[in-house]
């Protein structure tokens, strides 16, 4: 509380990595970086479930940090901290930093020149996801972040809201040839209130390309919600760009143009201004056919998986079908797929049975060890798509352990089984194998509709 340094107003990190879990640094000052928190020279802490409050940086150029500053050669996790009320003079009001992860953490209230809550370096490489970043103020630019020049970041699955950069960026910044991912986040209600604001939601300048996906871009107020100027090139696809006060997109140079293609701009008819419908205006240059003829705001839960399970050497290799539909047919924008195995063929799944996650377009998954691990297993997937809404869950494919005494000269040491559906059962499940007398053994295992299971085993005499 209340402690002045050149370096880190409270804590100061150099070549070291501790956790910092728990605390309240307040009204500090650093005259250099971080107001409340700084780290260099290699050091990767730990920053989680603190609050810093009311802390300043006085630096002028610097990338200062009025409550964390982490230098460009270490690699912080900052998560679950409450950020508000902390002051640079010059650049980041929240956290300066240049790689790591940003998660979970309420940035509020803070104030800088240039980036009222977070600035990402030069060069830099940060995941920001999962972040309140509301109410932060830029006097000149990037009231919520700001990517500086050749930054390449994710940023995801943030709330950016009622942020203001007084002459650029009311939420976001994509500065001097900077490539972020800004993807699935709620950008709305900033604004750039100042005379020739630009870019009340993202500013993008001088050969930016950010990604620009599957975001809600709305209400924000003072200029377009999307600036393009200087050669800046974003891909800007699936959003919902609608009700900011002075239109959608536009882009300031001729001698480029901006892909802007499937969006949905508030109506059916398309965007206005250069457009030819009522929806959120466009300027010219800017690619926006076709675009979408809905709000892309989506609450409709993917399609189910099914699920094929085949055996590979010792491992259980689980592969499925990609989803492109939703419950009610209409197209899907998938994210990814969750495994879950339990040994009991009854389980509900939960986070505590999941073992993996695969990325949309991938659509296998592989138990490494599953046959010689001992223990029947029973798996799930459910598809997971952009907006977080999360499918029923798939068939019930399984592994068996060993049923039968085996002929080790004749046969594999366990079975993989592979379900197949009937007019009789649910799901059947076939295993064949030789007995000790070389008789040919078949066993068909059905999962009814009432969750119970019958068996059948016959030899080939049977058969016959």
């Amino acid at each position: 509380y209340a402690n002045t340094s050149w370096y880190g107003g409270a804590v100061c990190l150099d070549q070291s990595s501790p956790m910092i879990v728990g605390n309240s640094f307040n009204r500090n000052r650093a005259d250099s970086l971080g107001g409340g928190i700084s780290a260099r020279n290699n050091s990767s802490p730990i920053i989680t479930e603190n609050v810093l409050f009311a802390n300043i940086n006085a630096a002028f150029n610097e990338y200062g940090g009025g409550a964390i500053f982490i230098d460009s050669n270490c690699v912080p996790t900052i998560t679950k901290n409450t950020i508000h009320d902390n002051m640079a003079v010059y650049v980041a009001g929240g956290i300066g930093c240049y790689d790591g992860i940003i998660a979970d953490n309420v940035i509020t209230d803070n104030e800088a020149d240039y980036a009222g809550g977070i600035c990402i370096g030069p060069y830099g490489t940060v995941t920001i996801t999962n972040n309140t970043i509301t109410d932060n103020v830029a006097r000149y630019g990037g009231g919520g972040i700001v990517c500086a020049e050749y930054s390449t970041s994710m940023i995801r699955d943030n709330i950016i809201s009622d942020n203001l950069g007084q002459y650029a960026g009311g939420g976001i910044i994509c500065d001097t040839a900077s490539t972020p991912t800004i993807r699935r986040n709620t950008i709305t209600n900033n604004a750039t209130p100042g005379f020739f604001g630009t870019g009340a939601g993202i500013r993008c300048s001088d050969t930016a390309a950010p990604i620009i996906d599957s975001c809600i871009i709305s209400g924000n107020t003072g200029d377009e919600a999307i600036y393009c100027t200087d050669a800046a090139v974003p891909s800007i696809h699936y959003n919902e760009i609608e009700n900011n006060s002075d239109g959608g997109v536009k882009n300031a140079d001729a001698s480029v143009t901006v892909d802007a293609e499937n969006n949905w701009w508030g109506d059916p008819s398309g965007p206005g201004g250069a457009g030819p419908g009522s929806g959120n205006g466009v300027s010219n240059y800017v690619d926006y056919d076709p675009w979408r003829t809905k709000s892309t705001i989506d609450s409709i839960s993917p399609s189910a998986p099914f699920v094929f399970n085949v055996k590979s050497g010792d491992h259980a290799e689980l592969t499925w079908n990609a989803i492109t539909t939703d419950t009610l047919g209409g197209s899907e924008t998938m994210d990814h797929y969750v495994v879950y195995r339990s040994s009991s063929p009854s389980f509900v799944p939960g986070s505590s049975d999941s073992i993996g996650a695969v990325s949309h377009p991938e659509t296998t998954y592989t138990d490494v060890n599953a046959l010689v691990a001992g223990s029947d297993y029973y798996y799930l997937i459910k598809a997971v798509d952009w907006k977080k809404n999360v499918s029923n869950k798939s068939n019930m494919p399984y592994v068996f352990r060993k049923m039968f005494n085996e002929n080790p000269a004749a046969t594999d040491k366990n079975r993989t089984s592979l379900p197949w559906h009937s007019g009789y059962s649910t799901v059947s499940d076939v295993t064949t194998d030789l007995s000790p007398g070389g008789d040919s053994l078949t066993k068909v295992t059905n999962l009814r509709d009432d969750q119970q299971y019958e068996s059948w085993v016959w030899d080939s005499d049977f058969m016959e």
